[in-house]
């Protein structure tokens, strides 16, 4: 019995990695993504124009 609850062990940390990843790639990604200040300042003045 604790050979399969070893394998079980196992099984639940290789499948907790790309859960991970993926929870840290979203705040990255929008850190990364999110336009620079001149952008949005000129976004803006755009948008008020009109």
């Amino acid at each position: 019995m604790r050979n399969v609850s070893g394998q079980f062990h196992h099984i639940c940390q290789l499948a907790s990695i790309p859960l991970k990843l993926s929870t840290d790639a979203g705040p990255f990604l929008v850190l990364c993504l999110r336009p620079t200040p001149a952008l949005v300042a000129e976004y803006r003045l755009e948008q008020q124009a009109t």
